[in-house]
């Protein structure tokens, strides 16, 4: 909400550096609009969000592994690594 309260030139000039900056600010915005009531089920619904993002969410988070694909597979290689520590697994 903070974010949506700044103004758009304010953030631009801080991403500016990065190169993009408007359009880059502008998917920020949109997506932080949408964040605000979105219901959490699938994170491809959040503009922005592609096929790596949207797999990364399900197995990180929902605990379910997509059908493969060249993403969830790289996801896949680098989580089996994770849920070996009981720490992170918990999560």
């Amino acid at each position: 909400e903070a974010y949506l309260r700044g103004r758009l030139k304010t953030q631009q000039n801080m991403l500016k550096p990065l190169g993009m900056w408007e359009v880059r600010s502008k998917r920020i915005r949109k997506m932080t609009e949408q964040y605000l009531t979105w219901d959490k089920k699938e994170a491809g619904d959040l503009h922005g969000i592609g096929k790596y993002g949207s797999d990364s969410y399900q197995i990180f988070f929902h605990n379910h592994i997509p059908p493969a694909s060249r993403s969830s597979l790289m996801l896949l290689h680098g989580s089996s690594a994770i849920t070996q520590v009981p720490s992170i697994a918990a999560y």
